[in-house]
């Protein structure tokens, strides 16, 4: 049986330090995670093109997007 991922919301705050420490945080401890991205974290932005950002941002694989959501695990 698969563990339930650990879900955080992208929201209006973007891509600040504090998100993406909490991503980081939680890769170590769990390996994956599911970000939700909400429309006021968009700003005409692509769901795919802030999946990438936040990899990259936090060393981790982008492992799938679907909609405004998207995994990624830990390298």
């Amino acid at each position: 049986m698969m563990d339930e991922l650990k879900t955080l919301n992208l929201g209006k705050m973007g891509l600040k330090e504090n998100f993406l420490a909490e991503v980081k945080a939680i890769l170590n401890k769990h390996r994956k995670i599911k970000i939700k991205v909400m429309k006021s974290a968009l700003e005409g932005r692509k769901t795919d093109d802030l999946a990438r950002e936040v990899s990259a941002k936090t060393n981790s694989n982008l492992v799938d997007v679907r909609g405004h959501t998207f995994i990624l695990e830990k390298k």
